[in-house]
C-alpha cells in the first residue's frame, strides 16, 4: 500500500514539472506525518491544478491546516488561500487569547458579507493590532461583539441576529484594516448611553473611545449596508445628536463599509436624507443653544458619514 501511494505521489508531483534541486522532502514528510500517510490528501487533490499543487509543495504547513479543517469545512480545505489565512491566525497567540481559537475557526464558515478566508483575516488583523498595542480594548464589550458574530454562526435565521453578525464582522474588519485611526486609544464596545434632557432614553453605541486632544469621548457607529439611509437611521442618529455627552459634531462618526457603498454614493444619499429630515424640536433646541441654525446643522452633519 505504501509503495502504491508513493508511486501515486510521484505522479502527482510530476504534474508541476518542478525545477531540478527543489526539495520536496518537507512536503512528503508532512504527508507521512498524517494518520493515513497522506492517502486522503492525495485523493482530495487528485485533480488539482499545477498552481494548487505548487502551493502545498512550497509551503508544507498548508497540509497541516488542511488536516485541521477538512472534517468541518471540506470545500474550504481545498482552497490554498483559506489555508494560508488559517496558518496565519493559528500562529497568532493574541487571536487565540481573544477567542479566535481552533473551536471558533471550526465553527465559522464565513458570513453573509465575507468568505471564510476574509473573515478570519479580519479577525487575525484585529488581533495583531491588539497584540502590537496599537490600541487597547474593553474585554467585556469585545466579548459582546464576538458573541454577535457567533450568534449568526450558530445558524440563527433571525434578521436581527444577522444584522448584528454583519455589524460585528465589519467592526473587526475595519479596526484590523485601519488600526492607525485608533492609535493609543482605549476602545469600548456595545456601550449604553443616556440621551435626552432627562437622560431617560437609551442609545446602544457600537464603540466609543476617549480622545486626549479633544478631552472628550468619540462615538462610533459601524454600518455594513447597501441601502442608504440604513434601517432605524432617524431613531439612532436622533439619539446620537441628543447624547448628553456630545456637544460637538466631530464626536460622532458613522463608518460605512466601502465595499458596499462609495463615499460619493453615501454623501449624495445622506445629503438628500438629511435635507428632507423633519428634525425633532429637542435636536433643534439643543444644537441651537450650541450656535447651530438648522441650515448649518444639516450641512455640517454630512461630515459624520464616511465610507472606508
Amino acid at each position: 500500500k505504501k509503495l502504491a501511494q508513493k508511486i501515486r505521489l510521484q505522479k502527482w508531483l510530476k504534474k508541476i514539472n518542478l525545477p531540478d534541486g527543489v526539495d520536496t522532502k518537507p512536503f512528503t514528510q508532512a504527508l507521512d506525518n498524517l494518520e493515513d500517510g497522506g492517502e486522503a490528501f492525495l485523493k482530495d487533490f487528485e485533480n488539482a491544478s499545477k498552481e494548487v499543487i505548487r502551493e502545498f509543495v512550497e509551503d508544507p504547513d498548508l497540509v497541516i491546516q488542511w488536516n485541521f479543517i477538512k472534517g468541518h469545512h471540506p470545500i474550504i480545505a481545498k482552497d490554498p488561500e483559506s489555508l494560508k489565512a488559517l496558518k496565519s491566525i493559528r500562529g497568532n497567540k493574541m487571536a487565540e487569547s481573544l477567542g479566535f481559537d481552533d473551536d471558533f475557526l471550526r465553527k465559522i464558515s464565513g458570513t453573509v458579507s465575507l468568505a471564510y478566508k476574509d473573515l478570519i483575516t479580519s479577525c487575525d488583523n484585529f488581533s495583531k493590532a491588539v497584540g502590537n498595542k496599537l490600541f487597547t480594548i474593553d474585554e467585556a464589550g469585545f466579548k459582546k461583539v464576538l458573541g454577535n458574530l457567533m450568534d449568526g454562526v450558530d445558524g440563527s435565521t433571525s434578521s436581527r441576529i444577522k444584522i448584528k453578525e454583519i455589524g460585528a464582522e465589519w467592526t473587526f474588519r475595519h479596526l484590523g484594516e485601519h488600526p492607525e485611526m485608533y492609535r493609543e486609544k482605549h476602545l469600548q464596545f456595545e456601550c449604553v448611553e443616556h440621551v435626552g434632557e432627562n437622560g431617560d432614553k437609551i442609545r446602544y453605541v457600537d464603540m466609543k473611545a476617549y480622545d486626549d486632544e479633544m478631552a472628550k469621548d468619540i462615538f462610533y457607529e459601524f454600518k455594513s449596508v447597501k441601502n442608504i439611509p440604513p434601517e432605524h437611521f432617524f431613531d439612532q442618529f436622533g439619539k446620537d445628536l441628543l447624547n448628553n455627552n456630545v456637544d460637538e459634531l466631530s464626536q460622532l462618526k458613522w463608518i460605512f463599509d466601502g465595499k458596499k457603498v462609495t463615499q460619493t454614493q453615501l454623501t449624495e444619499k445622506m445629503k438628500e436624507t438629511i435635507e428632507n429630515w423633519d428634525m425633532p424640536d429637542a435636536v433643534l433646541n439643543k444644537w441651537g443653544n450650541l450656535g447651530y441654525s438648522e441650515t448649518k446643522l444639516k450641512k455640517e452633519i454630512l461630515n459624520i458619514f464616511k465610507a472606508e
